[in-house]
């Protein structure tokens, strides 16, 4: 069953990004939501690489300034990079190009006749025991695959991130037939 334009919209701004379709165009750009409860694992990285830059700062010991500083600046800055991810990744494709953006990198590849969209989807179990749902869309060409959008929520919107991936990948293999 596919979704309708409004039903696309809601569910993408649910799972952290944008949908924009036109004729000549097709775009998933993500945004960083503060709230989202997916986001307080980072939030605690952050506060807890506070301290160690604290130590470093009010410390008189060089040794103890030395690792605080590496512990408190490592600790940051994955937290920070794991957020600017998210802030970060987008899809644009054209009949002529497709260009993304995913982990911080950015691809911008001429449409082939053999490529086609692949939708993958993985369960992670957190420690907790709570299952999380992560969707890719994958770019399959005869030498190689490219990750190029991903998404993720609970397990319990299982069936609504599978459909808004299928219905991702339908409409992008659509864009660069």
């Amino acid at each position: 069953m596919e979704l309708t334009r409004a039903e696309e919209l809601d569910l993408s701004r649910q799972f952290g990004f944008y949908v924009i379709e036109r004729e000549d165009r097709f775009e998933a750009v993500s945004f960083f939501h503060i709230g989202r409860q997916d986001n307080w694992g980072m939030y605690l990285i952050l506060a807890l690489a506070l301290f160690p830059v604290h130590q470093m700062i009010y410390n008189e010991d060089l040794v103890v300034r030395i690792f605080c500083g590496i512990l408190g600046i490592g600790l940051g800055g994955f937290a920070l990079l794991g957020l600017l991810k998210q802030a970060t990744d987008q899809l644009v494709v054209t009949k002529d190009r497709i260009t993304f953006r995913n982990s911080l990198v950015r691809r911008s590849l001429p449409v082939e006749k053999d490529m086609k969209i692949q939708m993958r989807t993985d369960r992670l179990v957190s420690r907790r025991g709570q299952p999380h749902l992560y969707v890719n869309l994958w770019l399959v060409t005869p030498t190689r695959e490219h990750r190029i959008f991903d998404f993720s929520s609970h397990e319990k919107d299982r069936i609504l991130l599978e459909r808004l991936g299928k219905q991702m990948r339908a409409t992008i293999n659509r864009h660069i037939q």
